[in-house]
């Protein structure tokens, strides 16, 4: 667009302009099969911080997930596993207790990924003319639902190609299962309770002298992983998989602007004017 360099967007595949994270999903929104010179003038649109707010949001994601990692590193450190006998020659091990402030940096981490995706929304919104009031993204019990969610959530205010575009991303049970945990998992921490994760623990040893009575005190060790206890991310690997979730946010941000981008490039050549 004369006047103002656009906004140079990553292609399927390159890393993410997030701390090096690649995006996980596919970024061509031209696969949605729209026609784009249908779609208004984006003249007022900053492209060099478009979706700014929600990159913001994913920082802010990976700065809480480092410092569940680092609170899980400190647990496994600090020998969190004992163990005596009970009687009968029987051994009872106990496992200390994860802090709960750790807990509540995963349930934080998962929210600012379900923010990012609602302050873009907002933002396609404003972009396409309308107003912001009362727009988020939109999940659904069932790909039938979709729809109608996309209406009460007010996304339909975005226009035809970012509806398109939204149902390639299934963002509903039976659908994109990584997509859809965000939003539960964001439910569950708010207004039931916090996140809860499960050790494992692997190769467990002990050890005890018997020349020191006939309770000696053990020394037991064994290594530690940590996973989601239940939900809809059960079993799955803690760390790992909350970095994956940055990764598909981030991968959906890049989508909806690399969408944004060829809507502009189509207006500025038809000469589309704003919509009134």
């Amino acid at each position: 667009m004369p006047g103002r360099e656009a906004r140079r967007s990553l292609p399927c595949g390159s890393p993410s302009p997030l701390r090096g994270l690649p995006c996980s999903v596919q970024c061509s929104a031209r696969a949605t099969g729209v026609d784009y010179s249908a779609r208004i003038s984006l003249n007022e649109v900053d492209m060099e911080n478009l979706f700014r707010a929600s990159k913001v949001k994913l920082s802010r994601a990976l700065q809480f997930i480092d410092e569940v990692e680092a609170g899980l590193q400190a647990y496994d450190s600090s020998n969190p596993i004992s163990a005596r006998f009970s009687g009968k020659g029987a051994i009872e091990f106990h496992f200390k207790e994860i802090e709960p402030q750790v807990l509540a940096a995963l349930g934080d981490a998962i929210h600012n990924m379900r923010t990012a995706l609602d302050l873009m929304a907002s933002e396609l919104t404003r972009i396409n003319g309308e107003s912001d009031k009362k727009v988020y993204f939109p999940f659904a019990d069932s790909k039938d639902k979709l729809p109608e969610q996309i209406k009460n959530k007010n996304f339909d205010r975005a226009g035809k190609d970012a509806v398109a575009l939204l149902e390639k991303f299934e963002p509903y049970k039976g659908g994109n299962k990584m997509l859809r945990a965000i939003h539960d998992l964001d439910i569950r921490d708010k207004h039931t309770a916090i996140i809860v994760t499960r050790r494992v623990t692997k190769d467990l040893n002990f050890s005890y002298r018997l020349d020191e009575g006939p309770n000696p005190p053990i020394s037991a060790s064994g290594s530690n992983s940590h996973e989601f206890l239940d939900g809809p991310l059960a079993g799955q690997p803690l760390i790992e998989t909350l970095k994956e979730l940055v990764q598909l946010v981030d991968g959906i941000i890049e989508a909806f602007a690399r969408m944004v981008e060829l809507r502009e490039a189509s207006n500025a050549v038809t000469g589309e004017s704003p919509a009134p």
